[in-house]
């Protein structure tokens, strides 16, 4: 949390989880995100990521809307 004191630690896991799935697929980031979503399923399912700190906060994002 520390990493992402003003940030939003969900969304930077699912770009994480993006660019590794671009990686392993031979293309960069942006290139997986021009596909169409329907069709990215070849290359991740959908994702989810929700943390949770002990001090309360709570961050949620979805890779749908990327």
């Amino acid at each position: 949390m520390e990493k992402f004191p003003d940030g939003d630690p969900a969304q930077h896991l699912i770009e994480e989880l993006l660019s590794r799935a671009a990686k392993k697929a031979g293309m960069d980031f942006h290139e997986l995100l021009d596909i169409p979503q329907g069709d990215r399923r070849k290359y991740h399912d959908d994702v989810t990521v929700m943390v949770i700190s002990l001090e309360g906060r709570i961050w949620k994002s979805s890779g749908k809307y990327l």
